[in-house]
């Protein structure tokens, strides 16, 4: 059993929410603290929808205008503040995610990466990657670190996580070319459907109150890459939100979380007022970089019990108290 059905199980047993409960009492009634969800893929509705509901009942789930105006010291977000964000763009955030949002009137932050709607055969790399795993007949895959055997879904799913994490660590242009090579040895063929929003659909989000931030527009990991290409994918998704929403995105989230202080540098002088790591932790707005701030990773597959120890586990007396680094990713 590996570890992650371990933590299900264990987050399963009856023990567990009255455990929380005595946690999330202990939790500190400070204002101007910001704990922001990071989603990317909402399959399972049920499950989103018990996420919302505590969500709505325990948190003051905070805009990004409040944000803007608590970062600039008019006024203070009071105690339990939390902000929802959806990565990537994927269809399922208007089609599963928003509709339970608006029932509950809770705002959220969406950040596309901008050359992939209404490009149905443009992938993510990561996307292409799994799709040929899992769909592949070849009985194996060479990889930079070995023959991998394409046999259980469950071990595939494990040889694909293995080689993203392994590809992330390349500069761009080589992960590229490595994960179009592994693609192409998999015989698989191409999907003609990338499961992106549409910009008419995001301009429909944007509408109903959904803020629309930037989020490059390939989806390079920003400090892999060279000064030029950071400018270019920052300013270019920036440019191609206002010519199909009609506003200048003002929030930015750096793709998978990578920056370093040049990247940081080139977001802040391309006018971005607002960006997100993916660096755990809660944000204290009297002393975050707002071009910095921290967020919490939420997968499709977690329980509520999961999500409220993700908010804890996030607390100023837990991860809260490391210092962000100068670099992430």
């Amino acid at each position: 059993m590996n570890l992650r059905n371990i933590l299900k199980k264990t987050f399963s047993l009856p023990i567990i929410d009255p455990s929380l409960a005595v946690f999330e009492k202990l939790e500190t009634k400070r204002t101007n603290l910001l704990r922001v969800l990071t989603y990317h893929r909402i399959p399972h509705v049920q499950l989103f929808t018990r996420h919302i509901e505590h969500i709505s009942k325990h948190h003051h789930v905070t805009s990004a205008e409040e944000l803007e105006s608590a970062l600039s010291g008019e006024t203070v977000l009071p105690p339990r503040s939390l902000m929802i964000t959806f990565d990537d763009g994927y269809r399922d955030v208007a089609v599963n995610a928003w509709p339970i949002m608006a029932d509950h009137g809770l705002p959220a932050v969406l950040f596309v990466a901008s050359h992939f709607p209404d490009r149905p055969t443009a992938h993510f790399w990561w996307d292409k990657l799994y799709r040929a795993i899992m769909e592949s007949s070849q009985p194996f895959l060479e990889t930079p670190f070995g023959r991998l055997v394409l046999g259980t879904k469950s071990s595939r799913i494990q040889h694909w996580r293995r080689l993203r994490s392994y590809l992330k660590k390349k500069p761009h242009h080589e992960m590229v070319s490595l994960c179009d090579g592994l693609v192409l040895q998999l015989d698989v063929p191409p999907s003609k459907d990338n499961e992106v929003l549409g910009w008419q659909e995001i301009r429909s989000l944007s509408r109903a109150g959904m803020t629309i931030g930037a989020h490059t527009r390939f989806h390079p990991l920003l400090n892999r890459v060279d000064e030029e290409t950071v400018c270019t994918e920052i300013s270019g998704s920036m440019v191609d939100i206002e010519e199909q929403v009609g506003y200048m995105p003002r929030f930015f989230a750096y793709p998978s979380g990578h920056y370093n202080s040049r990247v940081r540098s080139i977001a802040k002088d391309m006018g971005i007022r607002v960006a997100f790591t993916t660096y755990p932790g809660i944000n204290n707005l009297q002393t975050s970089d707002p071009l910095l701030l921290r967020r919490i990773n939420i997968t499709p597959d977690a329980s509520p019990q999961i999500l409220r120890a993700r908010i804890l586990q996030s607390s100023n007396f837990i991860t809260g108290l490391r210092p962000l680094p100068p670099s992430f990713g």
